[in-house]
């Protein structure tokens, strides 16, 4: 038998099989989708399993929670970015309304509580006070508006009666008088004192005034005061104006063309400025606080409403805006007691009227620089000591004197009854005196 054929006809069991091609492909084919039969069989048994899992519930439902809890962060972000927007839109709006109704409460502050909480709701700008709008409030009992009416003369020397407008600072109140302060030039050559209270105008009387400094103290009687007007008033507290700083806050208050209790606010501009005057010279403060005619007299205060200055004067020129004086309280304190005690202060003098020798006249005319005597007052400290017409100070008190600044200078440096060395030159010669100086207003009373 040809080993071929029994090879294809006999198995090692002795099972006769097809060895046919086409039979082993086709038993193939029907082994493998046997196959995948049993294995969907097998997943979806698995799957049945699973889904019957408790483990495998959980894991997916913590998909499902993460994934919604996503979306919630997500919609939950969108919200709040809306809130933030139209919150800052609600902001800005509500900041330039305040902005415009409040624009003189750029010192705006609030008072919180311990832990800063701040309520916003319900609250008007009426709410918020600046602390200038409380020096305000307060100065309306203490700031007063003065009438002057004084003696004038006309071109032809023909007298008329005028009219001038001014401020005052109520500083002391006792049981018999009111006593205000103010600028000499403000109350000068009065016939009668008027002070407005309460949009009423009662008599003033003069208690005394200085000149040279420009201060000046009047009173009102209590007796002529209704109570209920008398005890809204109050007097102003002194600050301390040798503390003052550059650029800090400075508030004038005063009746500038008759309208009272105007207020200016601005800064101290400078210290210890020293300025001339046609009659004197003064040592001020310097300030931007606009200062107009009515408010000679009236309060500088700081930003505690404390007095640190009597409004004086202020530049007058078109190239020039915001510059106004006021004199520093520290200076008006000892003068204003002289005023209560005497009605004067008390100021040495010489009795002399002087001329300049300026250096060109000096080689001119072959003269020292100096002072040169144009007239001597009789029986004045001058006169006594042998001062004549002509002369010319060259030195007093043992200090230069190059013009009639320095001479005036050098005698307010001293007091009353001092003995004093001065050189002057007569005609070519050297000269030494000594000089007593006297009370002026004594002399020229």
């Amino acid at each position: 038998m040809d080993d071929n054929k029994m090879n294809d006809d006999i198995l090692e069991d002795g099972t006769k099989t097809n060895t046919n091609e086409e039979e082993i492909n086709a038993q193939v084919n029907e082994n493998e989708d046997l196959n995948n039969k049993l294995n969907n069989q097998n997943e979806a048994i698995i799957y049945n399993d699973l889904k019957n899992d408790e483990s495998y519930s959980n894991i997916n439902n913590e998909k499902k929670t993460k994934k919604d809890n996503k979306f919630k962060k997500t919609l939950a972000l969108v919200i709040v970015g809306a809130m933030v927007f139209g919150s800052s839109i609600g902001v800005g709006i509500e900041g330039f309304k305040y902005y415009f109704n409040s624009r003189d409460d750029y010192n705006v502050y609030l008072e919180s509580n311990s832990n800063n909480d701040v309520e916003y709701e319900n609250v008007s700008t009426s709410d918020y006070k600046s602390p200038i709008v409380k020096v305000a409030k307060n100065a309306e009992s203490s700031v007063v508006s003065i009438t002057n009416n004084s003696v004038s003369y006309d071109f032809f020397d023909n007298q008329y009666l005028s009219t001038e407008l001014g401020s005052g600072v109520i500083f002391n109140i006792s049981d018999e008088k009111i006593f205000i302060l103010t600028n000499y030039h403000v109350v000068e050559d009065s016939k009668k004192l008027a002070v407005s209270l309460k949009e009423k105008n009662y008599d003033a009387e003069f208690v005394g005034g200085d000149k040279e400094s420009d201060l000046a103290v009047i009173s009102l009687d209590q007796k002529n005061i209704p109570n209920d007007v008398s005890s809204m008033l109050k007097p102003m507290k002194f600050g301390d104006s040798d503390k003052l700083q550059i650029g800090e806050t400075a508030i004038a208050i005063g009746n500038p063309l008759g309208y009272s209790n105007t207020v200016t606010v601005g800064v101290v501009s400078a210290v210890n400025r020293k300025i001339s005057l046609p009659d004197k010279s003064l040592e001020v403060i310097q300030t931007d606080a606009a200062i107009n005619p009515g408010n000679s007299g009236g309060a500088l205060t700081n930003i505690n409403g404390e007095l640190i200055g009597i409004n004086t004067v202020k530049i007058a020129d078109k190239q020039v805006e915001g510059i106004g004086f006021a004199i520093p309280i520290n200076k008006v304190k000892p003068i204003v007691e002289e005023l209560l005690k005497k009605g004067y202060v008390s100021r040495p003098f010489l009795g002399i009227v002087g001329q300049d020798i300026s250096e060109n006249l000096s080689q001119v005319y072959d003269l020292p620089i100096g002072v040169l005597i144009r007239s001597v007052s009789q029986n004045s400290p001058a006169y006594n000591s042998g001062i004549q017409k002509g002369d010319i100070i060259i030195e007093f008190d043992n200090e230069k004197i190059m013009d009639m600044k320095d001479l005036t200078s050098q005698i307010a440096k001293n007091e009353v009854g001092d003995k004093v060395d001065i050189v002057i030159v007569r005609k070519g010669q050297r000269k030494e005196l000594k000089i007593r100086l006297e009370d002026k207003n004594e002399f020229y009373k």
